[in-house]
């Protein structure tokens, strides 16, 4: 399959965009702070996922506390 110059503008056209962005967003250090956005990103599903956790045990503790007061 042959790679014409107008795929090769386009992609070329891609990086700078990306680049240029990662630039003006992040600034000079934008390696460093997206391992740093990566990491953060992490600790955030973890956060949410054990969130998600104890609220299921607190539910499922309520149902067995009331299933042995006949309530449910």
């Amino acid at each position: 399959m042959s790679y014409s110059y107008d795929e090769q503008l386009i992609d070329a056209t891609w990086v700078r965009r990306k680049r240029l962005t990662g630039a003006l967003l992040h600034g000079p250090g934008r390696l460093r702070r997206e391992f740093s956005n990566l990491w953060m990103t992490f600790m955030a599903s973890g956060l949410i996922a054990a969130l998600i956790s104890a609220g299921c045990v607190a539910v499922s503790f309520v149902v067995h506390l009331l299933a042995q007061r006949g309530g449910v």
